[in-house]
């Protein structure tokens, strides 16, 4: 949908002016920074870039974040459930401003020992936001942006929140509203979001229910994502890494063969 831009008069996609914009983001560069230049570049370019408020990402200061509470915890790190004072930014051109629906409740992945910014994470980081560009958050999980714990030094992913947890948590509390009809609706969504990595030339290399986040209503899914990038890698790089990592590889795995669609 174009409409015209109220401040410079040009046609903007879906109420959002990519010149305009751009200027604000560049403007506020000097008041703030990740503490990485690396990282700060990857944020800086998803708001120059960006067509649609879903393409870019944010430095979130940790003071913006309240309530923060532990909700799962494994080797890699931690996640927690927190309130984004702020909360992202609208999608419009004429009254530039973020959206604060009651309380904004987001998910903290925390990085275990991670006080440096590694090339892992900002490949996390980058994928998260390649599927936010190619899928519009659809059905992969969405990111808004990164944060700093001050007390450890830690770095952590914002994403969106899912109140239902992950399938694995659901299949053992509300197995018995699974009915077929909607195990078929959640394995329909989980194939749109594979699929929507496969297109974007991906593997995600770690695929099992506790990666599907679900959002619940009246106990019952009425939205399944794909989270957990952290091992997703592109198609042609060949790993030369003979570790066990992800889920107990299939016999494919097992026989060192090349990973399929």
């Amino acid at each position: 949908m174009s409409t015209k831009c109220l401040k410079c008069g040009r046609n903007d996609y879906f109420e959002y002016c990519k010149p305009c914009n751009s200027v604000r983001f560049r403007n506020k560069f000097i008041f703030w920074t990740s503490g990485d230049s690396n990282l700060d570049k990857v944020i800086q370019n998803s708001q120059l870039n960006a067509t649609l408020t879903s393409e870019l990402i944010e430095w979130i200061e940790y003071s913006n974040l309240e309530n923060i509470e532990l909700i799962a915890y494994g080797g890699f790190g931690s996640v927690y459930k927190a309130i984004w004072i702020d909360g992202p930014i609208r999608q419009n051109t004429w009254n530039w401003g973020r959206y604060r629906e009651n309380e904004m409740e987001v998910a903290v992945k925390k990085f275990q020992n991670v006080a440096n910014v590694s090339s892992d994470f900002l490949k996390e980081v980058n994928f998260n936001l390649k599927m936010n560009n190619d899928n519009g958050g659809l059905k992969t999980i969405r990111i808004y942006g990164v944060t700093r714990d001050p007390q450890n030094g830690e770095y952590a992913i914002v994403t969106e929140f899912k109140n239902g947890g992950n399938l694995r948590k659901i299949i053992k509390k509300n197995h018995s509203k699974l009915t077929w009809y909607r195990i078929l609706i959640i394995l329909i969504r989980i194939s749109i979001g594979l699929n929507s990595v496969h297109d974007s030339k991906y593997y995600h290399k770690d695929l099992h229910s506790g990666n599907i986040l679900n959002e619940i209503d009246g106990g019952y899914v009425i939205g399944s994502v794909i989270s957990d990038f952290g091992l997703c890698r592109p198609m042609d790089q060949r790993s030369t890494d003979k570790t066990p990592y992800g889920v107990l590889p299939l016999q494919r795995g097992l026989q060192n063969e090349p990973f399929l669609k």
